[in-house]
């Protein structure tokens, strides 16, 4: 039986467990210097309230697998800094049913906070699986549509800051990062719940009178 929470700042160090049996991130390796910047970086960040991490839980109370988020507030948007499950294996569909719950926990939090968009970094082919699996795993993520925003060459950065806040430098492929939106129809029902009296919540935008 699986348990999801958030974990507290004191206890970002259980992130080393969930990189015990594979240390990679995104197909590279990570050396123990790296993993422990990566940890304190964490920390830091959730200590200032910009960044979430729901970790999922087994009977024995021990970390399996984990989400991560790191928070705009100024943009009411977040990335998901990394994923992560202790035991991975080739077949997606097994690991999704651990992680669902920790993004749903993510999601469920993040919409009640306004935050109705994020972004993923990720090889295309890797994108294209979890998304398939994913959206029959979790119960929130049918509530968004999805669109591609930017490749970023093999071994390069972008000058679009918020999706180099998080992002390892990747040297073997290509990043694609994709924009997940919550569908209007959801947003409504948030937009609602914080009691705005001239708010109407309408399902489709005004189209825009061609001129003559």
């Amino acid at each position: 039986m699986y348990t999801t929470r958030f974990i507290a700042p004191k206890e970002v160090k259980l992130v080393n467990t969930l990189f015990s049996v594979h240390s990679k991130l995104i197909g590279e390796e990570l050396t123990p210097n790296e993993l422990d910047n990566m940890i304190q970086y964490y920390r830091s960040l959730i200590e200032v309230d910009l960044m979430k991490i729901s970790m999922v839980f087994d009977e024995n109370d021990s970390p399996v697998a984990m989400y991560t988020a790191r928070l705009f507030p100024k943009i009411k948007g977040w990335w998901v800094a990394a994923t992560k499950i202790k035991v991975p294996t080739n077949h997606f569909n097994t690991t999704s049913k651990i992680m669902a719950p920790g993004l749903d926990l993510m999601l469920e939090t993040l919409e009640a906070e306004g935050y109705y968009k994020f972004w993923m970094g990720a090889p295309e082919q890797h994108h294209n699986i979890r998304n398939a699996v994913m959206v029959k795993q979790s119960n929130l993520l049918h509530r968004y549509d999805w669109v591609d925003e930017l490749v970023i060459p093999k071994g390069e950065r972008c000058d679009v800051e918020i999706f180099e806040q998080n992002r390892r430098t990747c040297n073997w492929t290509d990043i694609l990062v994709r924009m997940f939106v919550l569908k209007q129809e959801y947003r409504i029902e948030h937009m609602r719940k914080q009691g705005h009296i001239n708010y109407t919540g309408a399902l489709t935008s005004s189209k825009v009178p061609k001129p003559s």
